[in-house]
């Protein structure tokens, strides 16, 4: 029985393409299409080989039912059925980025906090005890709101309201 790759291999170099052209067309990888095509499925996991040979299968006009299943025979028949039966492991995050990142906000929320207690005890620009005494009595006080009135009272091109 044929191998995947030998399936593939001779339906390619009978449309005349070589390894690049195939790569152009079907949009995978020269390394991925060589791969395929020597049955190196050790470098894919199993649902990325399966993908791979179907829609390299297709473009080539090959069944990809057989391809497929000669891959599934092929695998059960090598020892390579282990690699593919256990997912490879995925590499560990870096918890040290997360205390980074915590630690950058704590930061930034303390900078916040500490220029909002800044902007809100320099409330005023002067110093309150630098402000004039209350000097002004109530018929003071009176008598600046009737000279407001009147003033306001008067036309806008009165000779009185324009001196003032």
């Amino acid at each position: 029985m044929k191998t995947p790759g030998e399936i593939l291999r001779r339906a390619r170099e009978e449309r005349g393409w070589s390894i690049d052209e195939a790569s152009n067309i079907t949009c995978i990888a020269r390394t991925h299409i060589q791969d395929l095509e020597n049955d190196a499925f050790e470098e894919f996991q199993d649902i990325f080989a399966r993908g791979f040979l179907r829609n390299y299968a297709r473009e080539l006009g090959c069944d990809s039912v057989s391809v497929v299943r000669s891959f599934e025979q092929f695998k059960a028949n090598s020892d390579v059925s282990e690699v593919f039966s256990t997912p490879a492991p995925l590499p560990k995050k870096n918890n040290i980025s997360y205390v980074r990142m915590a630690l950058v906000l704590v930061f930034v929320f303390a900078v916040v906090v500490g220029v909002g207690l800044l902007s809100l005890s320099n409330a005023t620009a002067e110093d309150p005890t630098s402000f004039a005494d209350e000097t002004h009595s109530d018929v003071e006080t009176t008598e600046n709101v009737r000279k407001t009135r009147w003033l306001l009272e008067q036309p806008e091109n009165s000779p009185e309201r324009i001196r003032r």
